[in-house]
């Protein structure tokens, strides 16, 4: 699947990112040798019980970025 180039992807748009290119090089295994990563890292971050690291944001064309937003307050 392509991803249209835009600025800003939510962690959840970069894992569906990382599934397409597993499918694409036919399995977990295949595709965490191929990036250089353990396959159970590669399963851990599928799956969403590890975040995604810098040096694998890297390799797949991206960084972290991080901001913050000041809180709304309500008057109650």
């Amino acid at each position: 699947m392509k991803y249209p180039l835009r600025y800003l992807y939510s962690e959840n748009e970069v894992i569906a990112l990382l599934r397409d290119y597993v499918r694409e090089h036919g399995s977990q295994r295949a595709f965490a040798a191929l990036v250089g990563i353990s396959t159970s890292y590669l399963n851990d971050v599928l799956h969403k019980k590890r975040r995604v690291n810098d040096a694998l944001l890297k390799q797949l064309g991206f960084e972290r970025v991080e901001y913050y937003r000041q809180r709304v307050r309500s008057d109650k």
